[in-house]
């Protein structure tokens, strides 16, 4: 069974960047965009991307990461009960 894809996600598409304006995640790089800067919201933070030749037909978003990254420390000083 072959799911069509749902009107409302629609493919954006930004024919000219401006280094100003922000661009949504869900937008995808074409070759003009190659060499500019682009600023990409992640829910927290604008990021400032650079786009290159190997990004064109993807999306934005999947440079820019919405998670934070876990770092496991060990506990100091704690001592083991025996």
């Amino acid at each position: 069974m072959i799911m069509t894809k749902s009107s409302y996600k629609k493919i954006r598409i930004i024919p000219v960047l401006n280094s100003q304006e922000p661009v949504s995640r869900g937008a995808i790089i074409l070759p003009t965009h190659v060499g500019t800067k682009a600023l990409v919201h992640n829910g927290k933070v604008y990021y400032r991307l650079n786009v290159t030749q190997a990004m064109i037909g993807k999306k934005f978003g999947s440079f820019v990461f919405t998670r934070k990254k876990c770092v496991f420390r060990s506990k100091k000083g704690k001592k083991k009960k025996k």
